[in-house]
């Protein structure tokens, strides 16, 4: 049945048009299709090659512009040299058909003004931006069409209408878009207006990463390489991310500031209370530690620099407070917003930032080293000098900057201005990928994996690379987006948009989605039963990429029979994976319980012991439950060797049981319980009071 269907629709389907979806907007998430599916690995296509001197490949070390006006002259002929190097990729890439979703279509500018318009908070200008949608879909664009039947998905600003979705990504799958069949396997794929067929879902999930889509093409990587509904395999998954990959880190900004994701987890945000929370970057990170101390201006200017907490960027806003800092460290960042410019506003300027830079420099402060090595090391406004940057790079490297590192190991990578040493190299990469989390460490880290430039690959830390840069593209502004709505009481279209981020693979998502259907907040979804099987699969897959509370969550639904069976030896099985392998403090108490009780695991109160105290000793904080539980424990123990001495004689054995209970019941822990906690709460008073 399934090899006809996959007839009819390969019949019926018409012939896939390009191998690159089109630029992604900043500001979109709709215009990529996101969904998991494919189990097929694709050959060939536009995989990053290093030049024959392991220079990196021309355009993948960040976005920059290569007017001669921003290089100097003589620095031409070592572009052409590198592009000769990668002539053979190129001729490949000129041979494929245009890209369908990237040519010109009827108005396109108020497209472009439309989609500006209902990505702002502002809900009345995300509704002129819808009306403006209709019309210029109306008149044939069909980027349009893709942006209203997300609308008509999420159902935010326009009425959600399941079939009105539908209909418009059937409408663009007919023309060969693969957008629109990432649309179709994403509604497949959960059974939103349609009745949920997976086949279906892979088939048009396949369709749309074969097409170039970077959603579909992250769905196929994330069910590849944890085997989702298709057979496990790294190499697969390393090809899809590694094309997403690329085309993230070639339209990345050389002078950081990529696009973050927010990390904001529904199930912890009482405990999340600074500006700076909910952002995975290790860069962000950095800054904040870096700064943690320094002027209200400065702070505030780091963060619409960056894009902290969650935010957009917003350099013009950002340059405002650095300038009133007038700090040192200021003067580098401020040096970094006039080199990558922000026109109409901030006009770029190479002049400005190398003076800004120099500044910094005075004060002997790496952010300054670090920007000006960055204008040597691309030939920005500067005659290229790779010798020259890699001396200030290792200055900022002395100073403490993660960001140099990366430069410096591009330097021993490709061997610019250094003597290649890929050991070296790799090393320094893992140094900027780890304390600073610049997305061109993680790339540059990954190509080293995947082609093996130490001496050997590493598959599993490659695709982990790659995912991580494909997850910070242009498309991470969802994030917030739907963060924004839940908090403002549309909990529904935060779980659709949370769900279609889950298909693509992203952790965060799929914690938050299982979160939002756990607390039955969504009307999306009206069966009981069926919202608990949809939440214990977004709980089993963040389980899966590592977050411990999850795997906690995972024992308690298999504990409680929550949209699955009761299994206790299953529920014991994934708190001892919480807590052997994450040592999750919830997952020691829950343990110590089961073994105390012998539930799903043989009864044995020295393990039950032991779990108690590794919890007490995982989170200082649980020492209240802790204390109480292992009260009751030794009171269960004396119990438990009173009645075997007093059962080893048949005189009393009756007489014990039938006193025993006629005093307490059968409930009788519960008074144990009781008792144990007025005392606690008494010993707790004569403490303080001492």
């Amino acid at each position: 049945m399934k090899a006809i269907l996959l007839l009819i629709l390969l019949t019926t389907f018409p012939l896939i048009k390009s191998d690159d979806s089109r630029p992604q907007s900043s500001q979109t998430l709709k215009n990529n299709n996101n969904d998991d599916d494919d189990d097929k690995k694709v050959e060939g296509g536009d995989e990053v090659e290093l030049s024959d001197e392991g220079q990196p490949p021309d355009g993948v070390g960040g976005n920059h512009d290569d007017d001669t006006s921003r290089h100097d002259d003589s620095d031409h002929h070592d572009d052409n040299q590198l592009k000769d190097k990668t002539k053979g990729t190129e001729e490949e890439e000129e041979m494929k058909p245009t890209d369908i979703e990237e040519e010109e279509e009827p108005r396109d500018r108020d497209y472009r003004t439309a989609l500006e318009l209902i990505t702002r908070y502002n809900f009345e200008d995300k509704a002129k931006g819808y009306e403006l949608l209709k019309e210029v879909a109306s008149d044939g664009n069909n980027k349009a069409v893709e942006q209203l039947a997300y609308g008509y998905l999420y159902g935010h600003v326009l009425k959600r209408n399941f079939s009105k979705s539908f209909e418009l990504f059937t409408k663009l799958s007919n023309k060969g878009y693969p957008s629109g069949q990432q649309g179709l396997g994403f509604l497949y794929s959960l059974g939103i207006g349609v009745n949920s067929s997976q086949a279906k879902a892979i088939l048009y999930y396949t369709f749309g990463a074969l097409g170039g889509n970077s959603f579909s093409q992250m769905i196929s990587g994330y069910r590849a390489f944890h085997g989702v509904a298709t057979p496990q395999s790294c190499e697969t998954a390393l090809s899809y991310y590694r094309k997403v990959a690329s085309k993230v880190a070639k339209d990345a900004s050389i002078f950081g500031g990529s696009h973050t994701i927010s990390k904001i987890r529904l199930i912890e945000e009482d405990e999340e209370s600074s500006v700076f929370a909910g952002i995975t970057d290790d860069e962000v990170d950095h800054y904040k530690d870096v700064f943690a101390d320094s002027g209200a201006q400065l702070s505030l200017g780091l963060y619409y620099l960056f894009g902290l907490g969650g935010v957009e960027r917003n350099l013009p806003l950002a340059l405002d407070l650095l300038q009133r800092a007038d700090s040192p460290i200021a003067y580098g960042l401020i040096g970094r917003i006039y080199a990558e410019g922000s026109p109409p506003e901030i006009p770029q300027s190479n002049e400005t930032a190398i003076r800004y830079f120099k500044k910094a420099i005075e004060h002997k402060t790496a952010e300054g080293y670090t920007g000006l090595g960055i204008m040597y090391f691309y030939g920005l406004g500067v005659k290229k000098d790779y010798t020259h940057a890699m001396e200030l790079f290792q200055t900022a490297v002395d100073k403490g900057s993660p960001e140099a590192h990366l430069y410096l190991g591009m330097g021993y990578l490709y061997g610019l201005g250094k003597q290649a040493n890929p050991v070296r190299g790799v090393s320094s990469l893992q140094i900027s990928s780890s304390q600073g989390g610049h997305i061109l460490a993680q790339f540059h880290l990954a190509e080293a994996l995947t082609k093996g430039l130490t001496g050997r690959k590493n598959c599993n830390q490659a695709v982990e690379l790659y995912k991580s840069v494909s997850e910070r593209g242009k498309w991470a502004w969802l994030h917030r987006e739907a963060y924004h709505l839940y908090t403002t009481g549309d909990a529904d279209s935060a779980l659709l948009m949370y769900l279609h981020l889950g298909e693509l693979g992203i952790e965060v998502a799929q914690c938050n989605a299982g979160f939002i259907l756990e607390e039955d907040e969504t009307s999306v979804m009206l069966n009981k039963t069926e919202i608990l099987k949809r939440a214990l699969v977004m709980w089993s897959r963040s389980a899966t990429q590592g977050y411990s509370a999850a795997r906690v969550k995972l024992g308690d639904y298999y504990y409680y029979g929550y949209g699955t069976e009761t299994d206790h030896v299953l529920a014991a099985e994934q708190y001892r994976l919480a807590s052997d392998r994450m040592g999750n403090a919830q997952a020691m108490f829950n343990l110590g319980y089961m073994y105390e009780n012998g539930i799903g695991l043989q009864k044995d109160y020295h393990l039950a012991k032991r779990y108690y105290d590794l919890s007490y000793q995982s989170s200082p904080e649980a020492a209240v439950p802790v204390n109480i539980a292992l009260l009751k424990l030794n009171a269960l123990f004396y119990y438990d060797t009173i009645l075997k001495a007093v059962q080893s004689s048949e005189r009393y054995n009756s007489l014990f049981d039938n006193v025993f209970i006629a005093l307490l019941g059968d409930e009788w822990d519960i008074y144990i319980i009781a008792i144990l906690c007025v005392f606690l709460a008494l010993l707790v008073r004569w403490y303080r009071r001492r």
